[in-house]
């Protein structure tokens, strides 16, 4: 079965429950137990984790001239000087202790409880466009590498918008100081010597200039974020179905403190699920920041500086102010999306301030709170039939689409000045925050979602023994669902992708979803 070498950053979040499920030492953990229970010895997985990329490219370089490779055409004064006066980075032994609470499916997908207990559990697609096999992309058919999977995640530095969702979010190289240029040209080269000698290399999550791994593992995206989010709305609003039963007020809040890429990304997102409906009418924006009129270009209208909880607090205030409606005491809203649960869990607490009252659980139900209870305890889950896509048959489209985009905001100017609807809305999140679990369960906010490491764990682990074996990509892909070639567009991702929907989380699949899976406990739930 050859070895495993994976190199990691540093977790860079603390042991908090306002954190974001996911780190780097989670996946590790997993694919290690994966891999002993497909039945790699313990002592052929090692697992290295940095806080840098000037100590990840040292440690990838001391790694390969272990294993016999010459490397010395490679080292350059960055590298070099790492050796004195750089943080020493935390290396986990390869038999440590490992996350066995569950077991993934072979091939990769989804279980069939968790992917299908609720028809929220809805496909976010995160895969990038295609890619280029190049010579570099194939392993050596012989060398002192040949045997080995290098399973690789560039410790790029985090940005604090970065933090909000998790380890997993791609970063721009672009994006990166002059030392971590060096650094990540550094990286390339040596992988690309790993190849050469014989390695399969699997890169996840930030592509690398000049280089085409073996396997590209996509693990999340901003605009995948955005997408999962506003097709939970569309589903729990029933917007197909209710086409004629009057619009919806729909929010969107794209928060960011140093990266406005990130929330433009979401919102292509979004805008991918909900542009149609503001278009023919069927929801609109009770602040009137994004119109029948908007596009995708839009996003500004929307963004908002949120460096601490007081932003989205006064965005959130300022954009549901009733005060020029009369005696509207509060705007109608059906749901407000918030990108992640950090901001989630404020607009919570400002919609409470601002007298909003109920929770989702009342909106369009598919079951009640003694089914949820049933369900978490484990006599069922809860099961729904998906809401279609908005239609692009003119046939087929809503009466309201033959509007102009001017009538369709006076209409909608007219819905917010007679409404003073208190109804608690729909509020979306993401990272699966344990401080925020308890929400979910009890409907203050509606949804959030995560990445399903687990079983990008199982995949990951069975890609990389089949490239030790020497299978191509092309014959794992046939086996492994999450694993497809590439359409040869981007020499950056390889020959082949490794990529699944973002999971969705409501209390109707938390169960399956969350604590079967040993992601959390029922107690992190507050049950």
């Amino acid at each position: 079965m050859g070895t495993v070498a994976m190199f990691v950053p540093s977790d860079g979040f603390t042991l908090s429950n306002s954190t974001p499920q996911n780190t780097w030492k989670a996946l590790a953990d997993d694919t290690q137990s994966e891999l002993e229970s497909i039945g790699m010895d313990g002592g052929s997985i090692s697992v290295q984790t940095a806080s840098s990329l000037t100590d990840q490219t040292k440690q990838l370089d001391e790694y390969l001239t272990g294993l016999g490779v010459d490397t010395s055409q490679v080292s350059s004064p960055t590298m070099t000087a790492s050796a004195s006066g750089t943080e020493s980075s935390d290396t986990a032994s390869s038999d440590g202790s490992a996350d066995t609470s569950a077991a993934s499916s072979s091939d990769g997908t989804a279980s069939s409880d968790a992917a299908s207990s609720s028809a929220d559990t809805t496909s976010a697609d995160t895969t990038p466009s295609g890619a280029t096999p190049s010579a570099t992309s194939a392993p050596s058919a012989s060398g002192p590498a040949s045997g080995t999977t290098i399973l690789i995640a560039p410790a790029i530095s985090y940005s604090n918008d970065d933090k909000l969702y998790g380890d997993y979010v791609p970063h721009d190289a672009a994006d990166s100081d002059s030392t971590e240029r060096n650094d990540l040209a550094e990286l390339a080269v040596l992988l690309t010597t790993a190849q050469d000698n014989g390695a399969s290399v699997m890169l996840m999550s930030t592509q690398l200039e000049d280089f085409s791994p073996s396997v590209f593992v996509d693990l999340s995206s901003a605009r995948g974020i955005g997408r999962l989010q506003a097709q939970y709305v569309v589903n729990k609003l029933r917007l197909v179905a209710n086409s004629d039963a009057g619009a919806k007020a729909v929010e969107i809040l794209l928060p960011y403190d140093d990266d406005t890429e990130f929330v433009r990304e979401a919102f292509l997102g979004i805008w991918d699920v909900l542009g149609p409906y503001y278009r023919d009418g069927s929801i609109y924006s009770p602040s009137g920041k994004i119109t029948a009129s908007s596009t995708d270009a839009s996003w500004q209208d929307v963004a908002y500086k949120a460096s601490s909880d007081d932003g989205t607090k006064n965005e959130i205030t300022s954009r549901l102010d009733a005060s020029a409606y009369g005696n509207v005491t509060t705007m109608k809203l059906d749901a407000l999306i918030c990108l992640n649960d950090k901001v989630a869990s404020t607009a919570v607490s400002t919609l409470k301030s601002l007298g909003y009252t109920g929770t989702s659980a009342t909106i369009n139900p598919n079951t009640s709170v003694t089914g949820i209870i049933d369900n978490i305890r484990g006599n069922k889950d809860v099961s729904k039939s998906e809401v279609p896509a908005p239609s692009t048959d003119a046939g087929s489209k809503s009466k309201r689409s033959s509007l102009s985009a001017d009538a369709i905001d006076q209409i909608s100017a007219v819905l917010r000045s007679q409404n003073d609807d208190d109804q608690w809305p729909l509020v979306t999140g993401y990272g699966a925050y344990k401080s925020q679990l308890p929400s979910i369960v009890n409907g203050t906010q509606w949804m959030t979602g995560i990445e399903n490491r687990k079983q990008y764990a199982s995949a990951i682990a069975h890609t990389a023994i089949g490239l030790n074996e020497g299978q191509t990509t092309q014959a794992l892909s046939g086996q492994i669902a999450a694993l497809k070639e590439t359409d040869g567009s981007n020499p950056s991702l390889g020959p082949a992708i490794l990529s699944m929907s973002l999971l969705g989380v409501t209390a109707d699949n938390i169960k399956a979803a969350l604590i079967d899976p040993g992601y959390v406990s029922a107690a992190d739930a507050d049950l």
